[in-house]
């Protein structure tokens, strides 16, 4: 965790979604995607899904060091939520969620999920040999 102070990153532990008019504060290591729905972006967490008032590109950058990588220009994914990738034509990847749900990525975002791939965080200590 970085040591640097007013960094917005160690703050975000969770986000504040919305569900049949009431306010959930949700753990952010537990939303399996996000994505993006005009002015919110949709939360989802397990069969859940959280309206929140704000935008791909913040969440992005807040959420990069905790795990998410965007996939797609309207999906970023919690990469400790997958149970295993694999390539699909064209650079593109389909990821696999312990819950049973795929997503697909675009060609666009082939680099960024290659680095967070190998830089291989997602897998944390627990990791198969």
């Amino acid at each position: 965790s970085s040591e640097r102070s007013g960094e917005e990153v160690t703050s975000l532990r969770q986000i504040t979604g919305e569900k049949a008019q009431r306010l959930y504060f949700i753990d952010v290591e537990n939303i399996d995607y996000v994505e993006s729905e005009a002015n919110y972006v949709a939360l989802h967490v397990d069969d859940e899904r959280y309206l929140a008032r704000n935008t791909m590109k913040h969440l992005a950058g807040v959420l990069a060091p905790l795990g998410f990588v965007r996939i797609e220009r309207s999906l970023l994914i919690n990469l400790r939520k997958v149970a295993f990738a694999e390539r699909v034509d064209r650079g593109a990847f389909a990821f696999t969620l312990r819950n049973g749900r795929r997503l697909v990525s675009s060609g666009t975002y082939r680099k960024g999920i290659l680095d967070e791939i190998r830089r291989g965080q997602f897998f944390g200590r627990n990791a198969a040999h």
